[in-house]
């Protein structure tokens, strides 16, 4: 028996209010551990990969090469599922900006309070909310997965990688990677549905 629309938005208020409130379990357990134990020698590895490995640019960039393979290769699904990764990202990363403007939470490693907020501003240090890199990994990965489903390991394990290296480094609270994955999983599902909308509209 399927819920009812008011049902629906019942259960998700819910479960975004006890993901909200784990996170800020979470974001107090961390702050306090990493301010104790900064990340070092392979974590440190981790962090900085994480942070490359994230960056938007550089995965819109291995899609349109994927896709550029796809269209030589004449392979119509790698051509597609590129393209679709790089709105996915572009949206997901363009969505996380303008909500990191907005929040202007500062970052761990200034060992502000973890519960400050400042409210919209431009510097990059207060930019903590939500995880950029969380939201394209997870919207690409999301996009992916649906397309090669195999492989869906691999997508979301590199998503996860590079998510959690960012509080490694301290560059964001684990809310701010869940909001990023949240906001990035949402992106690549609408993504991925309208691909498959349009390859079942094709002749």
């Amino acid at each position: 028996m399927r819920p009812s629309p008011v049902g629906r938005w019942v259960l998700i208020g819910a479960i975004g209010l006890a993901t909200l409130l784990a996170g800020m379990l979470f974001d107090a357990w961390a702050d306090a551990f990493w301010r104790r134990a900064p990340a070092s020698g392979w974590l440190w590895w981790w962090g900085r990969a994480a942070y490359w490995a994230g960056l938007g640019w550089l995965q819109i960039g291995l899609c349109l090469a994927l896709a550029g393979a796809g269209w030589l290769l004449k392979r119509r699904q790698w051509l597609a599922s590129a393209l679709g990764g790089v709105w996915a990202v572009a949206v997901a990363g363009l969505g996380a900006q303008v909500l990191k403007h907005l929040v202007g939470r500062p970052r761990p490693h200034l060992n502000q309070d973890w519960w400050t907020i400042t409210g919209p501003g431009w510097q990059s240090e207060m930019h903590s909310f939500p995880s950029g890199h969380a939201a394209t990994s997870f919207a690409l990965a999301v996009v992916l997965a649906q397309r090669f489903p195999r492989a869906w390991l691999l997508w979301y394990g590199g998503a996860a990688f590079i998510a959690l290296g960012r509080v490694v480094d301290r560059s964001h609270f684990p809310l701010d990677i869940m909001a990023g994955a949240l906001l990035g999983a949402g992106v690549g599902w609408l993504v991925a549905g309208r691909l498959r909308a349009k390859e079942k509209a094709a002749p």
